[in-house]
């Protein structure tokens, strides 16, 4: 059942679901939330569709906000491409090891990348200590825009208010390191 607190519960149950169907719906959604699965684990789920069907999903996946990797991948997925061992004996067929990712920052074999997903957020502070928690070097503009994409109704002063103890909530300094980030 889809929760209405996540950005893309479409993604969320069609992820689940494909899960579910390998390991059962209560093992699936307890590791996707405490250890999660590889991408590959998901490819090999996500069999018997098409694959720009496949890739799709894989790609909304690791690109989503209701989803993590770990370790965190710094620069957004642009392609996945299926991985290819050795032939298979005795035929012209190459066996599919598992998916390639494809960042800004190189190629990420899709067996090294946990994808875990990340807690509902009910109200605009749990957003706000989500998006810290995944984003620790965001700016305080950055976050903001984050939590008002999800509730509107979240004002600047709001914000300032909740900023520091939301900081501290994700395991980070009250205020920040003073001036701009290091290169």
């Amino acid at each position: 059942m889809p929760c209405q607190f996540y950005r893309n519960p479409a993604l969320v149950e069609t992820v689940t679901s494909a899960l579910s169907r390998c390991y059962g719906e209560d093992k699936a959604r307890k590791m996707l939330a405490r250890f999660g699965f590889d991408a590959d684990q998901l490819l090999w789920a996500l069999r018997g569709r098409d694959w720009e069907c496949i890739e799709r999903i894989l790609l909304e996946a690791l690109n989503s906000d209701d989803f993590t990797t770990v370790p965190k991948i710094d620069s957004p997925v642009r392609a996945v491409r299926l991985r290819y061992g050795g032939r298979i004996a005795g035929t012209h067929l190459e066996d599919v090891e598992g998916a390639d990712l494809y960042t800004d920052s190189g190629i990420v074999p899709g067996n090294r990348i946990l994808l875990r997903l990340l807690p509902p957020s009910p109200d605009p502070e749990s957003a706000l200590v989500n998006f810290l928690t995944v984003n620790p070097n965001a700016t305080k503009e950055e976050s903001l825009n984050a939590v008002h994409d999800r509730f509107p109704d979240f004002t600047p002063y709001a914000f300032e208010r909740l900023w520091p103890q939301a900081r501290k909530a994700a395991g980070l300094s009250p205020k920040g390191e003073a001036g701009r980030p290091k290169k």
